[in-house]
């Protein structure tokens, strides 16, 4: 098909297309993005900022150094001397070296602003013993606290295990260190915390699980990792939450220098801590992990008052990716998955490929119009009716132009998001988790270019004839279905495509080469091509199951 045979194409008119119950999928999914914070820096939070790095921070700078390798790191060494083998608890003299470590603990959360730590104990008589302690992730500091409090060590990253002085620390407190990406690793840790939790007691601190796996910014509660619950023993809940007006100390956005110093900056940061009771497990949800979890989960998130959410460890790697590409991070990656089959990789690579067309379209145009452009874009990671037109080649005073774009506008912004490009190319691709019978509805509607209700034969006829799809049977098949005045109603439509399947993936076809023209390519790692025509016998069998 050519250049020209594809801008004459027939799209979805402004009138007709009421998008919201027709293909998004997706873009009901849209959901708080954990791994941001809304933060700005006005004057008056920067003019306090300002007054502490003139008065405060020097002695915050001072304690933090004094605390951190003038006492948790000698004291952090002497305990980790000599070591006892992982399946033998600490003796006392090793535990009484750690008490100065705990308050180097504490040092160091008043260096981040916590003048003070509210703690409410709601644990029943009784509930004071228990192996495993799991916590929500907001910020680096919900560790420091854990080892002050409970003097436990904690399940930790690998890398954690080579920082200075912290990973020193960690290895006197017996942290479980585990490499993410390593089968056996994980494998290991997991029997770890099996025996932790069987054989808590005399000499052995509790465990600290942090079982999101990452940080976030306190708003929402992502997915929990099995690995706590997996031993099917109690657990002890513990919600840690920052209350703020302004600044959200928690570990997510930014670098984790910039979090760490803008929170040392503040002039205070409150920390209030609940102390749940202890969760026994059920017999049932001992025999069943994930309901174990899922309870535990939201039974924390209800005390929190926060929802929950289905992100994972792997959406905080796709955060990054997102961020970097000016999106907002609205949408769960297990949900796209689900709908699409479509990995992290491939997210990824679509998200590089929705954010690169804009600049692609801008090193088209003359400076002066290019200047033009940029002026009046809105903020990153989305497109503008403008940059969409461009981007497709499309004339922006055409009506066909206006409609394709409603056709990807599915909240009617006036702009185009990720999640709603997403939607449009699942839409029109060979891997649409749309039902059948959305994809009969949305044909018709792209046959029907004038909005009338009604597909005129020869507006159909031309379009089949630039497909290749013209032969004088199909045309016997069209004749005899419209009416008096040419055209063909809906019911008489989906009558046709369960003679004639190929029918359907026509117009998808066309949209869809229409877009790999205008720059969305599909590539090795992305599997969103678009599909070949279905089998009649595999497609008629569909279209009267819809």
């Amino acid at each position: 098909m050519s250049n020209t045979d594809a801008q004459e194409m027939t799209v979805i008119s402004d009138a007709q297309f009421k998008r919201a119950e027709s293909f998004s999928l997706l873009s009901r999914t849209a959901v708080p993005n954990p791994f941001t914070k809304d933060h700005r820096f006005t004057c008056w939070s920067i003019t306090k900022m300002i007054i502490v790095g003139l008065t405060l921070f020097p002695i915050r700078l001072i304690a933090f150094i004094l605390a951190l390798f003038f006492v948790g790191l000698p004291f952090g060494l002497l305990a980790s001397i000599n070591m006892p083998p992982h399946d033998k608890p600490t003796g006392p003299c090793r535990r009484a070296l750690l008490l100065p470590v705990r308050l180097a603990c504490r040092i160091l959360l008043w260096c981040h602003g916590v003048w003070w730590i509210t703690v409410k104990d709601e644990r029943r008589p009784g509930d004071t013993s228990c192996g495993l302690v799991i916590a929500n992730h907001t910020a680096l500091i919900d560790a420091v606290f854990m080892v002050w409090f409970f003097g436990a060590g904690a399940v930790a990253k690998a890398s954690v295990r080579n920082w200075p002085v912290f990973g020193r620390v960690g290895y006197a407190l017996r942290c479980i260190f585990v490499e993410r990406q390593s089968q056996e690793s994980r494998h290991k840790t997991a029997q770890e915390i099996k025996f932790r939790a069987e054989h808590f007691g005399a000499g052995w601190k509790p465990l600290v699980i942090f079982p999101e796996g990452t940080t976030v910014n306190g708003k929402v509660m992502i997915s929990f990792k099995l690995g706590a619950f997996a031993p099917g023993k109690a657990v002890q809940p513990v919600l840690l939450d920052y209350k703020h007006k302004n600044w959200n100390p928690a570990t997510v956005k930014y670098s984790t220098l910039t979090n760490v110093l803008t929170t040392i900056l503040q002039v205070y940061n409150r920390m209030e801590v609940t102390l749940l009771p202890v969760y026994h497990p059920s017999s049932h949800e001992q025999e069943n992990i994930p309901l174990f979890a899922a309870n535990v989960r939201a039974l924390m998130a209800g005390n929190l008052g926060v929802p929950l959410t289905r992100h994972s460890y792997e959406d905080m790697f796709l955060a990054a990716t997102a961020r970097k590409q000016g999106i907002d991070q609205n949408f769960e990656m297990e949900m796209v998955n689900k709908l699409t089959s479509l990995t992290y990789k491939e997210v990824s690579e679509l998200m590089k490929q929705f954010s690169s067309g804009k600049e692609q379209e801008l090193g088209t145009q003359t400076d002066e119009k290019r200047h033009r452009h940029k002026s009046h874009s809105p903020k990153p990671g989305i497109v503008t009716y403008s940059d969409f037109c461009v981007r497709l080649g499309l004339d922006a005073a055409s009506a066909r132009s206006s409609a394709l774009f409603k056709f990807f506008d599915v909240d009617e912004t006036g702009t185009i998001n990720f999640v709603e490009f997403l939607s449009g190319m699942l839409l029109v691709s060979g891997n649409s988790p749309f039902s059948i019978d959305k994809q009969i509805e949305l044909a018709f509607l792209i046959y029907d270019s004038n909005a009338d209700g009604k597909i005129h034969v020869d507006e159909m006829t031309s379009v089949l004839a630039r497909a290749g799809l013209l032969t004088p049977t199909m045309d016997g098949s069209l004749t005899s279905l419209v009416d008096e005045d040419g055209c063909i109603a809906f019911p008489q439509f989906k009558q046709l495509i369960q003679e004639k399947p190929e029918l359907l993936q026509t117009p998808l076809q066309l949209a869809g080469q229409r877009l790999q023209e205008g720059g969305i390519q599909t590539t090795d790692s992305v599997a969103i091509p678009v599909g070949p025509t279905p089998t009649p016998a595999t497609s008629l069998q569909q279209i009267q199951q819809a």
